[in-house]
């Protein structure tokens, strides 16, 4: 009876490692501020939609330009695409400047990439755009209270 209880305990655990493993797998699917992959689909379908409207494709949310060049892929050759991002956070900790440029690196076609606050360039709008919000799901979540709030002026 002791050995049932003990064969019950450690399958038991062996379950909770797996789906402690399974969650651990699932944040790191969005570790470089991208969205998983069957998300991917559903932001496909948003810039074949954006392109029959006027304006640039604007993405909220740079990190590191996964995301963003997807949506290049996607896009009409004439729709011009607008990366915001004050880059003053991302998961490996790197300086606003080094962030840019690291960024800067991945973002090999023509696009503007604005360096300001999301609220800064709201108030630049002058007139309606197609916008496609990339937002990575773990993204707010791994910027909690260690977030160092000296690199992220405002404006």
């Amino acid at each position: 009876m002791r050995e049932s209880t003990y064969q019950t305990s450690v399958a038991h655990e062996a379950r909770q490692m797996a789906r402690c493993e399974a969650k651990r797998r699932d944040a790191e699917a969005t570790t470089d501020g991208s969205l998983m992959d069957e998300e991917y689909s559903f932001l496909r379908e948003l810039v074949e939609e954006a392109n029959a409207f006027p304006g640039p494709i604007i993405e909220i949310g740079t990190l590191f330009g996964r995301t963003i060049s997807k949506i290049a892929l996607w896009k009409q050759p004439q729709k011009k695409i607008v990366t915001v991002d004050n880059y003053c956070w991302n998961p490996l900790r790197l300086s606003p400047e080094m962030h840019f440029h690291v960024t800067s690196l991945v973002l090999q076609y023509p696009q503007d990439a604005v360096r300001q606050s999301v609220e800064a360039y709201y108030r630049q709008l002058q007139q309606g755009f197609a916008i496609v919000k990339s937002i990575s799901n773990n993204a707010a979540a791994q910027a909690g209270p260690d977030r160092p709030a000296s690199r992220c002026a405002q404006g």
